[in-house]
């Protein structure tokens, strides 16, 4: 089975990259992508409502006009819509982001979490880099509050608590970012609050316990947790 459906995806992918059969075209600025209805509306709720008969310009010419979004994103998604999956070498986080934000548009959540699986991955292994700021604020600019944006959101909070300090010592803008997304900052600051909570709940339980064995009579002190199990340093007998 696998092997059948890279075949498909390869002759899917085969179509899109020659045009052949064609019966849509989606034209942003000096690119045309000649494509299939049959691939791109049962996925993507805004290519069905686009291309509906009687209801909209786009459903008698067969051309969609896109020259507002950015074509490299564009090709992407549509690699995704054809195969599931789309080509990461050579993008930056915020292609990454582009494609999530194009996404969002045409209604494919499959493409949202896969952009943002791709996004987090890059950004964990280059939050150093000058252009990660941005990326922040990008983040923020392309998501509502709430259950629609909370995944993208979260992703940058976390990465961003999680190495807040050398964020502020590396001259990349960290700290310039923060006093222009208000939103961004009180999240972080959200984040860090809870994960000290739950750092000092973990030690407060912790305290040093005096036990005698029941295995060897032996006694002994030891640090553990409320509710945790313990064991006899000098027999291994659980007590």
């Amino acid at each position: 089975m696998p092997s059948q459906l890279q075949g498909l995806n390869a002759a899917a992918l085969s179509c899109l990259d020659s045009g052949d059969h064609s019966d849509l075209t989606i034209k942003c600025n000096d690119r045309d992508f000649k494509v299939h209805r049959m691939v791109l509306c049962p996925q993507s709720p805004f290519f069905a409502k686009a291309v509906k008969k009687h209801a909209f310009e786009e459903g008698q010419t067969g051309v969609i006009s896109m020259n507002h979004d950015d074509p490299d994103a564009i090709e992407a998604m549509l690699q995704f819509l054809y195969t599931g999956d789309y080509n990461t070498e050579n993008l930056t986080m915020q292609n990454h982001l582009k494609i999530y934000e194009l996404a969002d548009k045409v209604d494919v959540s499959a493409l949202k979490t896969l952009c943002e699986d791709k996004f987090n991955a890059m950004a964990r292994n280059n939050w150093k880099d000058l252009s990660f700021p941005g990326c922040m604020k990008t983040a923020y600019d392309i998501t509502p509050p709430g259950p629609s944006g909370e995944n993208l959101r979260s992703i940058v909070v976390k990465i961003a608590s999680e190495n807040v300090k050398q964020l502020f010592q590396l001259d990349t803008g960290f700290k310039q970012m923060l006093a222009d997304v208000a939103e961004l900052g009180a999240d972080m600051v959200e984040f860090l609050a809870k994960s000290s909570s739950q750092s000092d709940n973990a030690n407060s339980s912790r305290s040093d316990c005096s036990y005698l064995c029941r295995h060897c009579w032996s006694s002994f002190t030891i640090a553990v947790r409320c509710g945790f199990d313990v064991s006899c340093p000098r027999c291994g007998g659980a007590n």
